[in-house]
């Protein structure tokens, strides 16, 4: 192979691997730096969703979340709504990174080894996102939050093994 030709099949091989994973991790810090006047969509959602819908849907709906209950009766209509989002927004981006990162390792260290490095810069990444999140003005760190990015991590892995094991190569 000569040596332009390799260059460039590492730099595809860079935007293809590496790349998605420091844009998410770029988004995944920009939000965290964000206060949370700038991502409340409680105004949006007190807009469109018509009022007691969510509470006839389910009225005694609770989650129990950071030894704290989230309610609609605790925190309105929009507000569980919002809290139910944003949530689901920690588990699916911690997801995708849990998958990109096992996905980027196992073409240099196939075998388990691979799942629980991937796990554990997941983990960090979490507890670093929290962790800036404290310093960020209208934000609080959670250890739940870390607890939670982790289990979308888990799914990640878990479906990247699932991928492996479907096609056919060793996991």
């Amino acid at each position: 192979m000569q040596p332009s030709s390799h260059r460039s099949k590492r730099i595809g091989q860079f935007i293809v691997y590496c790349l998605p994973i420091f844009i998410l991790l770029l988004l995944i810090y920009l939000f965290s730096s964000q206060p949370y006047t700038k991502q409340n969509i409680k105004p949006f959602l007190e807009e469109w969703i018509p009022e007691g819908s969510v509470e006839r849907i389910a009225p005694e709906l609770k989650v129990s979340y950071g030894k704290q209950e989230i309610s609609v009766r605790k925190s309105g209509e929009a507000g569980f709504i919002e809290f139910l989002l944003r949530k689901t927004a920690h588990f699916v981006l911690f997801g995708i990174l849990g998958f990109l990162l096992v996905r980027v390792l196992y073409r240099f260290l196939p075998g388990p080894r691979t799942y629980i490095i991937a796990w554990i810069i997941s983990g960090v990444f979490a507890a670093a996102d929290e962790w800036h999140q404290h310093f960020t003005p209208m934000r609080t760190a959670r250890l739940a939050d870390v607890i939670l990015d982790l289990a979308g991590a888990t799914l990640g892995i878990a479906i990247y093994m699932i991928y492996l094991r479907r096609s056919g190569k060793r996991t």
